[in-house]
């Protein structure tokens, strides 16, 4: 199966079994646990379903082989930040689902946070996944998705809201933690 035969029901179907599986795992919900488990955690899910025609990986740094030589930016600040930069100021996303190597074969991207309560999206989350999901830009993800894992609360949930084309869409979703 090819990135374009994945419609937007599919993509969507896919995360949330995935945070499905993911919610069958109480414990990582119970204790303060980063939020790099619990995306670490995902992948594996979603590996499982999305099978071995596409790669699942987090905090993925590199770009396609063939230009490897050009440094890829997300547009924003006096100085971009590089996503090759391995000193801490990376724009790399949690997740994301992808065939390694091949140009523009970018399927889904993920940013998550652990107990995000903001009525906003966090400010670079959100402009990262703009950034991510630009039909015209360097990445070219089809979907994008902020997870906001509510672990703090008596009611744990996963809550999703989605981008595509470079923008955030109104629709969410939401996956009860058991």
């Amino acid at each position: 199966m090819t990135i374009e035969e994945f419609d937007f029901p599919t993509v969507q179907k896919l995360l949330l079994s995935a945070l499905t599986e993911l919610s069958k795992e109480p414990c990582l919900f119970s204790f303060r646990i980063n939020e790099r488990t619990l995306t670490q955690r995902l992948a594996l899910h979603l590996q499982l379903l999305v099978g071995r025609g596409l790669s699942v990986d987090c905090e993925y740094n590199r770009m396609w082989e063939e230009d490897d030589d050009i440094v890829k930016r997300l547009p924003w600040g006096a100085e971009p930040v590089r996503t090759d930069d391995d000193s801490g100021r990376t724009v790399y996303p949690d997740v994301i689902v992808h065939i390694r190597g091949k140009k523009f074969a970018n399927f889904l991207v993920v940013e998550a946070k652990r107990n995000w309560r903001g009525k906003e999206l966090p400010e670079i989350d959100r402009r990262k996944l703009e950034g991510f999901t630009d039909p015209n830009g360097d990445f070219r993800y089809r979907w994008g998705a902020f997870i906001s894992f509510a672990t703090a609360a008596k009611r744990k949930q996963a809550v999703v809201v989605w981008f595509a084309e470079g923008k955030q869409s109104d629709k969410h979703d939401a996956v009860e933690i058991q």
